[in-house]
């Protein structure tokens, strides 16, 4: 990712955690864009990622979130939608890309 953003004039920062030992990205946001994917392979990560993301997003910003239509999706976004958030569904972008990518806003 550090070399594509590279190659594009951009600046990223990235930083790996553990979604139950979020402390270190929570204490570097928050940020206007969270960048996501394929993070809702069990179902435990839902509870751990809707109690994350409020954190990690500042008001105005977003999250883009890819998935492959993993079990947990519906109970994630379901949960973050009940939280207030705005879910918006983006159809796949190339051809034989499988994953969904949704944008999630915070609450106003």
């Amino acid at each position: 990712m550090a070399e594509n953003a590279r190659r594009n004039g951009l600046t990223v920062e990235l930083l790996e955690c553990g979604w139950a030992a979020s402390g270190p990205i929570v204490a570097a946001g928050p940020f206007e864009l969270v960048l996501a994917s394929d993070v809702l392979y069990e179902r435990v990560n839902v509870a751990l990622l809707v109690a994350l993301l409020p954190q990690l997003v500042t008001p105005a910003g977003q999250v883009l979130l890819a998935d492959l239509g993993r079990p947990a999706l519906a109970e994630f976004l379901d949960a973050m939608a009940g939280r207030g958030w705005t879910v918006e569904q983006r159809p796949p972008g190339a051809e034989g890309i499988r994953a969904t990518v949704y944008r999630l806003l915070p609450p106003n």
